[in-house]
């Protein structure tokens, strides 16, 4: 499958979980600076995160059962913590 995603490097943590649905600001900042992506699991989807430079926001590929289905994009990680549950659920 083909991703949006521009960076094939990824973040080996998680800068999203919605387990405790905490964003890891220590990993924000690293894709701030970095060409890479991180992961944001939940129950029925998992998604690539990754800062665009270009547009000044963050993006959100949601991939549910090995299938992309969209991207979010969002000034803010809590934004996209938001709308990706509020579509996809919240476990």
């Amino acid at each position: 499958m083909t991703t949006a995603c521009p960076f094939e490097t990824e973040i080996d943590d998680s800068v999203i979980s919605n387990f405790d649905h905490e964003i890891v600001q220590s990993i924000a900042e690293r894709l701030k600076v970095e060409e890479a992506f991180s992961r944001y699991p939940g129950w029925n989807f998992n998604g690539r995160v990754w800062w665009d430079r270009t547009t000044g926001t963050w993006k959100c590929e949601v991939w549910c059962y090995g299938v992309p289905r969209e991207v979010v994009d969002a000034p803010d990680l809590q934004t996209i913590h938001r709308e990706v549950c509020d579509r996809y659920g919240y476990e």
